[in-house]
This record gives structure tokens, C-alpha cells and sequence, in this order.
């Protein structure tokens, strides 16, 4: 519903939105992800110099940072990062 709703209201980007924030906190897409990292670490230990060390890096701070996101709070309470569509 609350798609249909910000298809019709807000246009198709704020669905594609919406279904990325969802994707990218499933569990399955996370476990692929921090596989994804480790390959990178693998390649970097056998291909020096190919940028796969930074890649994988900035992919272990993107996993921290939407952790820390979704522990955190703000002053009042309210957590700083939530699956709702509407806060």
C-alpha cells in the first residue's frame, strides 16, 4: 500500500528508494555483502595495486556505519535510522 501510494504521490523513484533501504538492511543481502568483502581482501592479497584493498575497506565502514545507524539514537529517543517509510 504505503508503495502504491508513493508511486502514485511521489513518482517511481521514491519506490526504487524505498526497495533499496529495505534490500540493503535484508539479512541475506548483508551476508552477501560481507562475503563480497572478503573476496575483495583475497584479491588485494593477490593482485596488489588493483584498488580491491580500498573497495574492501570502504565496504567493512559502509557495514559499520549502517549498524552504528541502526543502534544509535538521537537526543529524544528516536532512532536515527528506521525501515519506515514515513517517520
Amino acid at each position: 500500500m504505503d508503495a502504491q501510494l508513493e508511486a502514485t504521490y511521489e513518482g517511481p523513484e521514491a519506490v526504487q528508494r524505498r526497495q533499496m533501504t529495505v534490500t540493503m538492511t535484508s539479512e541475506v543481502f548483508l551476508a552477501e555483502f560481507r562475503a563480497w568483502a572478503v573476496e575483495m581482501r583475497a584479491i588485494a592479497s593477490r593482485r596488489p595495486g588493483t584498488g580491491a584493498c580500498t573497495l574492501a575497506s570502504a565496504m567493512q565502514m559502509w557495514l559499520w556505519t549502517l549498524n552504528h545507524l541502526q543502534k544509535a539514537t538521537d537526543p529524544t529517543g528516536n532512532k536515527l535510522y528506521h525501515g519506515s517509510a514515513r517517520a
